[in-house]
């Protein structure tokens, strides 16, 4: 079954990829079993948001809009997928949340989880 990725889509996923790339060199563990995952997803700050609150809530008060952090973190994981991981189905942990910033990016922190030899 053939899946439509909107143009917009796979942009974002391709930057995530170039991202890792460019922070991991190219390189990440061969022996490990799993995946734990980690994304800070810092928003930016809409107009209707009054300035005087903004410094409050700066990386300390959570985004309750659009757009979803499940769709957020799905992206994440695609574009992941086939550079820092063979496959995301090994995501075995997810963490994650949404906060608003002055400096909207987003983090990604990965651990490896080693595989355990005794459990052959």
């Amino acid at each position: 079954m053939q899946t439509y990725t909107p143009a917009q889509t796979q942009k974002a996923e391709k930057e995530i990829k170039k991202a890792f790339l460019e922070q991991s060199q190219g390189k990440c563990p061969q022996d490990y079993e799993c995946v734990a995952l980690r994304c800070l997803f810092y928003m930016p700050f809409s107009s209707n948001i009054p300035k005087g609150r903004r410094a409050l809530w700066h990386e300390k008060k959570h985004h309750t809009k659009r757009p979803d952090l499940d769709n957020l973190i799905k992206l994440v994981c695609d574009g992941l997928n086939e550079t820092a991981f063979k496959d995301d189905n090994i995501v075995c942990s997810i963490s994650a949340e949404k906060l608003y910033s002055f400096e909207p990016r987003t983090e990604v922190i990965l651990k490896y989880i080693k595989k355990d030899l005794t459990d052959t």
